[in-house]
Order: C-alpha cells, then structure tokens, then sequence
C-alpha cells in the first residue's frame, strides 16, 4: 500500500498534502535526534498557524506533475552513501520532495546519519542556488521548516536565500512578500541588512496590498517585525493594524495570540491610540478569564509603555497574573514556577515598575523565589541580563531582593558582560539605587563596589525630548529675581536619565526642582509620576533630605513668566 502511495506521489505534496497533516504532532526524529529540543512545530504555536496558511497559499501555483524521484531510488534514504551517489541528478524542484522523505522515512536511524543527510541535501542545494527561482527557494526553505524546524536559519542555505530574495522583493507576489518575511522573522537577529530589506518589505506592503491583506497574513508580518526588532514607521501601515485590531476585540473576531501579535508590533513601534486603549480595556474586562501569564506579559507593558493608568484593569491584569501562578493544589498556596517563563516574569515586573504599581511585601518575596527557583533550574542561563532587570524592577518598586543579590554577585554574574549597552545601563542604575538607598548592603558586596568603581563615571545623557515646561523653568529661574544660583539641567541621579533642575538658594542650601509634565506622568491621573520617576523622588529625598520642589505641569502650562517667577519664589521661600 505504501509503495502504491510512493508511485503516485506529486512533486508539490510535500508542502500541503503531506507536510501539513503533520501540524498537530511533533516530528518524533526531532526529539530522538536532538535537533531542537523546544521545537515549535507543536499544534498551538504561531508558527505553525503561519506555515499553514503557507501550505494554503502554496498549493495554488503547484503543477501537477507526478515526482520525477521515488523513496525506492534512494533506499533507505537515511543511508549517506547511498543519498550521495544520486544526490547531483534531483534537479531543484525535486528537493522539497527529497527533505519530505527524509522527513517520513528516518525512525529508528542513527542521528549522525540523519545529520549527516541533511549537509549532504543543502550542500548540493547551495551549489545549485543561483539556478533557483523565488519559488523554489520558498518552497525549499518551507520544506526544512519540518526536518529542522529549530535550526532552518542556522542553515547556510537560509542565509544565502534571504540574502538572493532581497534583489526581487519589487517583484514578489503579496503571497511571496508574506513568505519573505515568515522567513526573516526566523533570523532573530540583529542584521542591519535583513533589517533593511523587511522594512523595504513593509514599505512595499503598505503602498500596495495594505487593503488587501488578511488577518492571518498581518499578524506573520508584524510577528517578523518584533521578532526583528523593526520599528514600523508606516503610519498607514500602524493605524491599519491599529483598526485591526479595535474591529476584532469589539466584535470578537481575534483569538488571543493574534491580539498579542498585532499589540506587541505597536508596542515596539511606540504606537499610542485612546481608542484602541479603550477596546484592549473593555475586552480584558470581560475576558480576563481568558488570558495566561504569557498573554498578560504582553498587554501590560503596553499599558506601562504609553503611561496608560487605568487602576481597574491594572488591577485585574495582575491579579489575575498572580492568580495563575498559584499552586491551588497547595494548603500554603504557594507560587508555582513551572507555568511561568523567566521572560514573561521579567517583563511583568518591569511593567508593574514602569507603572510604579506596588504589591504587598509577602508577594513580592514570593515573586523573588520564583525568579531563584527558575535560576536553579537553568532558565536564566542564556540570559543573564534578566536577572539584573528583575532586580531593578523590584528595587524600582521599593522592594530590596537580598536573596537575588546575594545570588548575582556570590556567583559572579556581576563580571558576565551585558550583552546590550541598555543591558548596561540598566545594570549601573541598579548599582546606583543600592549606592543611595542602601549603602550597607551595597559596601557588604565588593563585587557590586568594584563594578560601581568601574562604570560610575559614564556620562548619563539627560532625555529631554517633550520637556518644554521644565525648560521654560529653568529659564524663568535663571533670572536674579528669583534668587537662586548654580542651577543646573541635568541627571541628579547618576544612570537615570530623567533630568531636573538642580540650584543653591540664597541661604546656601541646596535643592531640586522637578515639573511634573505629561512626559513623565500617567496618564488618566492628576499629574501622578510614573514608576521611574516616583523612584527618582524617592532618591532625590535621600540624598537632599527632602528639598526637592514638584511644579505640576497645569501649574506652568500656559503660564507667563511673571506667574512662574512668583511661584518659583514663593515656593523656594519655605527652605530659606
């Protein structure tokens, strides 16, 4: 029956008839081999939905043909002796077939053989590369995301493709541009070239198929976009997935990965509409249900990201976090570590900083042994850097994480490099915070000391975009009248980067001026600071013993100068 089948077999099955009755189940060789152990071709994952909707988009062009080469011509075709001495006769369109038998047909084989067939198949496709059509680098490519699916973009041949296809993007279909960029979002990296050519992608996409695209096919483009990193600078582009994305949570017409896809590429691209503020809050409120820790990892730092306070829905969004977290087997209901990534933990509680949106005391030491738990279970491994964030959201959040400390500097991950240079910053800011608040703590881990020693005298460049209003008070304080000398616009706190306006009164003493303006607020709020800012207060007033002037943005806004200089006064006068 079998032979039956292989006989009658088409050139084109390997992507739609064979390939994608495969969805819903890991390829077993995968784990035997070792491939990748955290393959994503499981039947929930984005990925698998993409290259789905690939297969579907696929099958239209497919001829008809009946395969020109048969298992029976390479049995078994495992066996690299065998594979290689008919290897060089498959012409290009038959090695999607080739990559399908090899995917059927490997059970119960040594992996190196496997292995070894797999260099041997992309070798002889290399070499054949410049011969390739689009079409048949698509289809290639679509046919290793199911023999190694983890490891497609490791290939020599990937990167050659990626790199050939960006010479015919003015060219490519819509269904083709989509493809293009499923496979660049693979990359993962940073490559200013790949970056360039999926921004070229979107240009293209948003001048001529925006209209046309469907829901599936936005969300493989924005899912490259963030796993790329890329700032989406279209607005046309931004305000479409934007309406997306209102249309669906209003009327029910996305599931929860898609809203997460559509959300984190204008999260990433700094995209900010009330009105679809308005639809993600009414849909968390009726279907918080719903939504896990992963989901939640996501929706909040895109409240955090645009200084978005709404206190009810940023209080179901955590609580039902925690909730998800508990081990409701457990008397003592403690916190469970294994439905919670590191990264999703990571970003959670830099989000509750951004916020500044506290917890109790008790769940913050709960929240600390998840993060050690994970740590002795390898989940920070790779990525060290999460455990300096995490411990600067908990400082952030006024809560010190002894243990975490103790873990970073005792096993010496306080000398491990940064591997980004806002890694770094936000490493020195943590030291600086522990300098100020807690100087014991910080003298009693030389690790940390030394560290200090090393980076403490890098320049902080002040953010000053959107400071109008503290700049129009420095200028009206400069002025004799108000009495104030050696002022200052600058970074008080050695790593923030929120400036404020440092002076010396008449009396000799020194104080600080802050406005409090939309740039470093919540919105929805009465001029309440966002988390970073309540934290540079807190510091202000330990180091000036609360001498430290707050101007509300109404306060100056609109104001001539004469208002503000008699404020300025009048406030100063109550630490002379």
């Amino acid at each position: 029956m079998a032979n039956n089948f292989l006989k009658n077999i088409q050139a084109v099955t390997y992507s739609l008839k064979i390939l994608t009755t495969r969805f819903y189940s890991k390829p077993a060789h995968v784990t035997r081999i070792n491939l990748n152990r955290n393959t994503n071709l499981d039947g929930d994952s984005l990925q698998v939905r993409f290259l789905k909707y690939i297969g579907i988009s696929n099958v239209k062009d497919y001829n008809t043909e009946k395969a020109k080469i048969r298992y029976s011509d390479f049995f078994p075709i495992t066996d690299p002796k065998i594979l290689k001495q008919h290897i060089s006769e498959v012409e290009i369109n038959e090695f999607p077939t080739l990559l399908n038998y090899l995917y059927t047909y490997n059970t119960r084989v040594p992996p190196n053989n496997v292995l070894s067939c797999i260099n041997l198949i992309e070798r002889e496709i290399c070499s054949k590369i410049d011969m390739m059509t689009p079409k048949e680098m698509f289809n290639i490519l679509y046919a290793y995301m199911f023999v190694i699916p983890g490891f497609t973009s490791q290939l020599k041949f990937y990167e050659q493709s990626v790199m050939k296809l960006s010479n015919t993007i003015d060219d490519l279909s819509k269904e083709h541009l989509i493809q293009y960029t499923f496979y660049l979002g693979l990359s993962k990296q940073n490559n200013p070239e790949l970056t360039n050519v999926l921004k070229n992608i979107l240009l293209i996409i948003s001048d001529k198929h925006l209209n046309d695209l469907t829901i599936e096919e936005l969300c493989i483009i924005t899912n490259a976009a963030f796993k790329m990193s890329v700032k989406i600078n279209t607005i046309d582009l931004l305000n479409h997935i934007s309406k997306t994305l209102i249309e669906g949570l209003k009327q029910k017409k996305l599931d929860i990965p898609s809203i997460i896809t559509l959300l984190k590429s204008l999260r990433i691209s700094r995209y900010f509409s009330s009105e679809l503020f308005k639809a993600l809050s009414e849909f968390i409120d009726n279907e918080a249900s719903n939504l896990r820790v992963t989901a939640i990892s996501h929706i909040l730092p895109y409240y955090a990201d645009n200084y978005y306070m709404d206190e009810h829905i940023i209080n179901i969004l955590t609580t039902r976090f925690l909730q998800d977290l508990t081990n409701e087997s457990s008397e003592m209901r403690l916190f469970e570590t294994n439905n919670v990534r590191g990264k999703d933990l990571a970003r959670f509680l830099w989000a509750l900083s951004y916020l500044g949106w506290s917890v109790d005391h008790k769940t913050h030491e709960e929240l600390e042994n998840i993060v050690l738990n994970k740590f002795n279970a390898g989940d920070y491994k790779n990525n060290t850097d999460d455990l300096f964030n995490l411990a600067l959201s908990f400082c952030t959040l006024n809560y010190i994480p002894k243990r975490l400390l103790r873990l970073i500097t005792e096993s010496k991950i306080i000398k491990m490099k940064p591997n980004t240079a806002r890694a770094e910053e936000r490493r020195a800011l943590l030291c600086s915070i522990l300098n100020i608040e807690h100087k014991n703590l910080f003298e009693e881990a030389p690790e940390l000391v030394s560290y200090w020693n090393f980076i403490k005298n890098k320049h902080t460049e002040p953010l000053t975009t959107g400071r109008e209003n503290l700049q129009k008070v420095l200028h009206v304080a400069l002025t004799p009248d108000v009495g104030l000398t050696d002022l200052k616009l600058g970074c008080q706190i050695d790593f923030l980067n929120t400036p404020g306006i440092t002076a010396t009164t008449a009396s000799g003493k020194k104080i600080f001026i802050e406005v409090l303006d939309d740039s470093i607020c919540l919105k929805n709020t009465q001029s309440e600071p966002n988390g970073i800012m309540k934290l540079k207060l807190r510091l202000l007033d330990q180091i000036s013993n609360n001498s430290t002037i707050l101007i509300k943005q109404s306060d100056v806004e609109g104001k001539d100068e004469e208002y503000i200089r008699k404020y300025l006064t009048n406030e100063i006068s109550k630490f002379v």
